[in-house]
């Protein structure tokens, strides 16, 4: 904890809860270098998802039985409301944090007291508002809800800045710890009370319990508190970058609430559980195999801009080594979603099935809007992301009025219509802006395409001529490992230098944090 900073010109000085890589500290020790905390970061991060992803499965599946559609509709919308506080305090004001290069004492108190007084309006506003959405909704019984699960949008805000930190420093081993500890407590509890028929409270004892142990954990790994009265200058110099942040987050609200409040209106809660259970079955893979990623990316972009390192190497090595590793999970997810859902979760859930698929097939976009959006606002123009999210969402809004009439699934079909028919865009404002060319961002993703195709076909041969005759519980594992034995051997066959090159990007980074790659 270092005292608050009050000379405006002494912006060298070390954030709260920031070290240097490689400065030597008074007992000796040197700090590790920004190589070693990337990799220590990103592996501690993969391990933490790998654990989550398991007991989050567990949960859902357990959850998922107990529960049932309609429960899992109920929640949703309810989460309809409270998203919006989240999309306003959890790190929407911190990035700014994370990003900026004379960063001060200062400004971690201003941002720290003004996301606690935003938590705190949003959380109240949420109790206010819970009654009259619940009645624009058609869904009186998500009010207790919404009112049960305001108070985590003050824990969420409390920790941000704490959390921030630890990410501006290459911390991302702490983050992903507490992310950890959150999960396994909240899981357990949710587990325990959908067992002992408590319905859909269980779900939301699981989110309150998440939520308020993350945050403690995020506070015993940083160390930090404020000190000291905020000060209108350090707000005011963070003040252009938020308020563009915070409009992406609106936008990204608008867009992600938009089908289930859609699918609400117009076909109830139990159609939009079936949508939730399948865009959280979408979300567990996106956190095992994306979420180390993402934790990285933007703390890195922003540390290689703010030393004036050129992006190009990094995001072209990046993206292909993403999406070496998860274009076969999303297209691998549409290919076995069937079974899967039939084995683990039931019949009552396979209406679930085809918006499962839909949404894998557009998760292949992903691992390159990652890195569009974080070069976006690494070099400081989160505008831009602004702009494209707005156009995204009106897109996405006129093509799910025009095929409402083909229920879940076109409203499904909409999302991945909007997100190929946009995906241009991103790559030319890339192109012109950070002089990042269409075949260094297009490029990396032709050979997983290529093995990801070989795999596809490999595993629907398997399927159809031999799987089905083996039942859910053998085909199943039997159609994943002939997906991944045929992956692997397409890319050994194609170009065996993407592993090496994948491996290379791993041992780059732990040795200085700057991927190399071939001219």
């Amino acid at each position: 904890m270092q005292p608050e900073d009050t000379d405006p010109k002494s912006s060298n000085e070390t954030t709260p809860g920031e070290t240097t890589p490689g400065e030597t500290t008074p007992g000796g020790k040197r700090h590790a270098s920004s190589g070693s905390l990337l990799m220590r970061g990103t592996a501690w991060t993969a391990l933490a998802q790998w654990v989550r992803w398991t007991l989050s499965f567990v949960v859902l599946a357990i959850t998922a039985r107990f529960v049932g559609p309609e429960g899992f509709g109920l929640v949703a919308l309810a989460g309809s409301v409270t998203a919006l506080g989240y999309a306003l305090v959890d790190n929407t004001l911190l990035d700014s944090l994370v990003q900026r290069k004379d960063m001060q004492p200062g400004h971690a108190t201003a941002m720290f007291w003004a996301t606690v007084v935003l938590g705190g309006v949003v959380a109240l506003g949420a109790l206010l508002l819970a009654g009259p959405a619940g009645r624009l909704l058609g869904e009186p019984q998500i009010t207790p809800l919404v009112m049960a699960t305001s108070p985590c949008l003050l824990l969420s805000a409390l920790a941000a800045v704490p959390s921030a930190l630890l990410r501006r420093s290459l911390r991302v081993d702490s983050v992903a710890h507490s992310a950890l500890i959150g999960a396994i407590a909240g899981g357990l509890i949710g587990i325990y009370m959908a067992l002992s028929g408590y319905g859909v409270w269980s779900l939301v004892a699981m989110q309150l319990a998440t939520v308020t142990i993350q945050s403690g954990c995020i506070w015993f790994f940083c160390r930090w508190g404020p000190r000291g009265m905020p000060q209108w200058r350090h707000f005011h110099d963070l003040l252009h970058f938020n308020l563009n942040v915070l409009g992406v987050r609106l936008i990204e609200y608008v867009s992600y609430q938009l089908p289930r409040v859609a699918i609400g209106v117009f076909f109830g809660a139990v159609a939009v559980g079936q949508f939730a259970f399948a865009r959280r079955f979408l979300d567990l893979l996106s956190n095992l195999v994306m979420q180390p990623i993402v934790g990285i990316v933007f703390p890195a972009f922003s540390k290689f801009a703010r030393e004036g390192k050129p992006l190009n190497h990094p995001y072209s090595l990046g993206l292909r080594f993403t999406a070496l590793l998860t274009y076969p999970c999303y297209l691998g997810l549409a290919l076995v979603a069937a079974p899967t859902v039939a084995l683990f979760f039931g019949a009552e859930w396979a209406p679930a099935v085809p918006v499962i698929q839909l949404l894998a097939i557009a998760g292949l976009k992903r691992p390159s809007d990652l890195f569009v959006v974080s070069t976006m606002r690494a070099l400081g123009r989160p505008e831009l992301q602004t702009y494209l999210m707005g156009l995204s969402t009106i897109v996405a809004a006129l093509l799910m009025f025009v095929l409402k009439d083909w229920g879940l699934i076109g409203i499904a079909l909409a999302l991945v219509i909007r997100d190929f028919l946009l995906w241009p865009i991103g790559l030319l404002i890339v192109k012109r802006c950070f002089r990042i060319g269409i075949l260094s961002q297009l490029k990396p993703c032709l050979v997983p395409v290529s093995a990801m195709l070989v795999m596809t076909a490999a595993v629907l041969s398997w399927q159809h001529f031999l799987a089905g005759h083996l039942g859910d519980t053998i085909g199943l594992p039997s159609a994943i490992a002939v997906g991944g034995i045929s992956y692997l051997s397409a890319l050994c066959l194609l170009n065996r230098g993407s592993l090496r090159e994948a491996l290379a990007y791993v041992q780059s980074l732990r040795r200085n944090g700057v991927p190399a790659m071939k001219g």
